[in-house]
């Protein structure tokens, strides 16, 4: 009985049929079709006005901590690359204890971006809570609008109206998370066009003479 319930689960990875008999060759189709259908559901739960809103957030706090574990950790890393770029202050932290210390040491000038797909991780919530009680303000991408995160919320970017965890979802979790990240970076950059192209312009003579 707990090897069938295994392959079943092993069969629901998020539309991600997996089955034993497949071959190597299926892979890469069932892959893309995958991201497809992932990335066709993140467009139709976006919300314009929670976009807005967090990009208004991005550009106007003094000083931006973006928190996560796990998986999220490949987002955060990119998300805080592109506004580091883009000339604003902005950081993480692997360490949790430190995440945790950050967070404490906001104010309402600044503000805390929580990146969790699950939005139930105890550790990322737990921090962002406290960021929140710091008085700064929150920003979260997680997959699930009614996630236990989303209470501690000023502006929250869901990527699915699914309102169930299907076992496996972490394997295309990035997949979602990576857009949203685009979406900001390039709704940051519309936001005042002259200042951050020619932030960007200078920012990126430093990694220039770094290739062949």
């Amino acid at each position: 009985m707990a090897n069938s319930n295994y392959q079943e689960n092993i069969s629901r990875l998020h539309g991600f049929n997996l089955k034993k008999e497949d071959k190597i060759q299926d892979v890469a189709q069932k892959t893309i079709n995958t991201t497809i259908n992932i990335l066709e559901e993140t467009l139709k739960s976006i919300s314009n006005q929670s976009l807005e809103e967090a990009i208004d957030l991005i550009i106007n706090a003094k000083r931006i901590n973006i928190y996560g574990v796990e998986n999220s950790m490949t987002v955060i890393n990119d998300l805080a690359n592109k506004l580091l770029y883009s000339g604003l202050d902005v950081r993480f932290y692997n360490d949790i204890y430190m995440q945790n210390l950050s967070a404490n040491n906001l104010n309402e000038e600044d503000l805390a971006i929580g990146i969790s797909y699950s939005g139930t991780s105890k550790d990322t919530v737990e921090v962002i809570k406290r960021a929140k009680n710091s008085g700064a303000k929150t920003l979260i991408i997680t997959n699930f609008e009614k996630s236990m995160i989303s209470n501690y919320a000023d502006v929250v970017i869901h990527t699915s109206n699914s309102k169930n965890d299907i076992y496996g979802n972490a394997i295309f979790s990035r997949t979602s998370q990576i857009v949203i990240v685009d979406m900001l970076y390039m709704g940051v950059i519309l936001s005042d066009y002259n200042r951050f192209s020619k932030t960007l312009d200078i920012n990126g003579e430093i990694s220039s003479h770094k290739s062949y």
